[in-house]
């Protein structure tokens, strides 16, 4: 039904451009992939970008541009969020150096200055300079740098925890559980009190499962830190719901 979707899409919407994406999820489920049939129309036949590419489309969305392509929207999202927000100072950690490429081109295209660790090795000696600005985009793993900032007594008044998706199945819940917990707990450290952790899902199968919340609070126990559930937000409209993770 490919083609009749394509010829919908662009008579309601009036898009020119549509680019196709295999679900993985379905893949997951051992459901079989399937080649579109070739159609007249060229725009069909759009190959999809590299996911590496910064892309040379920009979109605007709540006052703030970003470079897009065909698999990339709106990345570095939380981290302009805030330096355009009024933050006087940002850390985003991302273990894809692409998707800080990216971060990094979209904090350039709204004016977002960001700080540059420079290091130089000159006659034995290691010199190093730092760029003052206000975004810093540290490639790592997130676990590792969590701990690592935990130990140096570092605290943010805001963090945003927004990992992959760790259950894309409902066969994977358990595993993804203690991964959840272990990074919420993490994250709650280095929230001082009075402070604001905004913590993510996107498995659909853990959110469908009802069990996120309390795997927030398992880990608020395990750092025995009081917590307060200020809000319980969802996806928005434009993100719909699946349920292949049923």
């Amino acid at each position: 039904h490919r083609q009749v979707i394509t010829k919908a899409l662009r008579d309601i919407t009036g898009v020119s451009d549509i680019i196709w994406r295999v679900a993985d999820v379905m893949r997951l489920e051992g459901l079989e992939e399937r080649e579109a049939e070739s159609s007249d129309d060229a725009l069909d036949d759009v190959p999809q970008e590299d996911s590496e590419a910064v892309g040379d489309t920009q979109i605007m969305d709540r006052g703030i541009k970003y470079w897009v392509n065909g698999k990339s929207q709106k990345t570095g999202g939380f981290a302009l969020n805030a330096a355009m927000g009024g933050a006087e100072s940002v850390v985003a950690v991302d273990s894809s150096g692409p998707a800080l490429d990216i971060a990094r081109a979209n904090a350039t295209l709204n004016g977002v200055r960001i700080k540059i660790r420079i290091t130089i090795l000159y006659a034995d000696m290691i010199l190093a300079m730092i760029v003052e600005g206000i975004c810093r985009f540290e490639k790592a793993d997130c676990a590792k740098f969590m701990k690592a900032a935990a130990a140096a007594g570092d605290l943010f008044d805001i963090v945003v925890l927004d990992p992959p998706k760790l259950a894309p199945t409902r066969g994977s819940l358990r595993k993804a559980r203690h991964k959840y917990r272990t990074l919420n707990a993490l994250a709650m450290r280095l929230v001082p009190p009075g402070g604001l952790l905004m913590t993510c899902s996107c498995s659909g199968a853990m959110t469908q499962s009802g069990e996120f919340v309390d795997v927030v609070k398992e880990a608020s126990v395990q750092v025995r830190r009081d917590i307060t559930l200020l809000r319980k937000a969802g996806a928005a409209p434009c993100h719909t719901v699946t349920h292949w993770s049923l």
